[in-house]
């Protein structure tokens, strides 16, 4: 699957990806993904500094309830 077709699958079909250059999109998607993996580890840091607020005994129910 080539880079512009893997972003406009990525995006939901978005008719931009289009406009874009291979070497555009393949950029494109590259920030995309680190962006996504920067968003999730501080999500996963937040979870985890309020579970430091939490008694401990109630931490390991607690984070089996928020990360599923």
């Amino acid at each position: 699957m080539g880079d512009k077709s893997a972003l406009s699958q990525e995006l939901g079909g978005c008719a931009v990806v289009q406009d874009l250059s291979e070497e555009e999109s393949a950029e494109l998607r590259a920030l995309i993904k680190t962006v996504r993996r920067s968003r999730l580890r501080a999500m996963f840091a937040a979870i985890e500094e309020a579970l430091g607020h939490l008694p401990r005994m109630l931490r390991g129910p607690a984070k089996k309830i928020l990360l599923g």
